[in-house]
């Protein structure tokens, strides 16, 4: 009796390490809480192929009508950077677009697409939980809002359509210009 109870307890013990690395490798690289700004390419690279196997690679260069506010902003400072900027897409929902420049981690860009509001109202609740109440700005169509902590600044960009909400989440470093001079 005893020997089965520790023989079982041994066999459980890896299965519960396993799971509780799995728990903190996926918070990692969760944007909704990101702050591991520069990180390299191959950091996050392992991180997607070993959790989502389905994503693509291009340049701004392979896809011209690509629309990114952070990637425009980066090439305004600095149209040289263009030709050290390379894009990783995650193909699961949200899609996530994570946008290196010399294999450094500036930006990742969450596209949820058309959603209800029960779903941006989640979206923004998680935002706040990491990041605080947001500064909101609103147009007749188009509503804002900003969130940041000590690492990060988020902008929740949502836009009226129809009965639907378009929801484009960009998670940046408070830093980004900074970064972008020193290199």
């Amino acid at each position: 009796m005893v020997q089965k109870y520790i023989f079982s307890t041994i066999k459980f013990y890896p299965v519960l390490f396993f799971v509780i690395f799995l728990s903190f490798s996926n918070d990692l690289f969760s944007s909704l809480k990101f702050d591991k700004w520069g990180i390299s390419q191959k950091r996050i690279m392992n991180s997607i192929i070993s959790t989502e196997t389905n994503y693509i690679t291009f340049t701004p260069d392979d896809n011209p009508k690509y629309k990114n506010k952070i990637l425009h902003y980066i090439i305004a400072i600095n149209n040289q950077n263009k030709n050290n900027i390379k894009i990783i897409r995650s193909k699961f929902y949200p899609e996530k677009d994570y946008l290196f420049v010399k294999d450094k981690l500036y930006s990742i860009l969450e596209n949820y697409g058309l959603i209800t509001n029960k779903k941006l109202n989640e979206i923004i609740q998680k935002l706040e939980t990491n990041y605080g109440s947001p500064i909101i700005q609103k147009d007749k169509k188009l509503v804002i809002y900003t969130f940041s902590n000590k690492k990060t600044k988020v902008l929740l960009l949502s836009q009226s359509k129809h009965s639907k909400i378009k929801c484009k989440v960009y998670f940046y470093a408070n830093n980004l210009f900074k970064m972008l001079m020193s290199e």
